[in-house]
């Protein structure tokens, strides 16, 4: 299991996911519910809401580009 990974008691896979927008503070990492794909590449729900931007706990998002040693980052869609 990665750095960036949790797995609930429920079996529910959450992921760090990085680099999401926020003008003067991009860049800022949020905990994504796995509902597609892997913890690499894919596209899931937010678990917490967004500090930074206009995104909000329950939206969906899409990340890619993770692998053993990064994080995968928010991919607008």
């Amino acid at each position: 299991m990665s750095n960036h990974m949790i797995i609930e008691a429920d079996g529910t896979i959450l992921i760090k996911v990085v680099n999401f927008p926020g003008g003067e503070f991009a860049g800022e990492s949020m905990w994504v519910e796995v509902v597609d794909g892997d913890e690499n590449d894919g596209r899931g729900i937010l678990r917490n809401d967004a500090v930074c931007s206009d995104l909000k706990y329950g939206d969906k998002v899409a990340y890619g580009g993770g692998n053993d040693d990064y994080k995968p980052e928010y991919i607008k869609e």
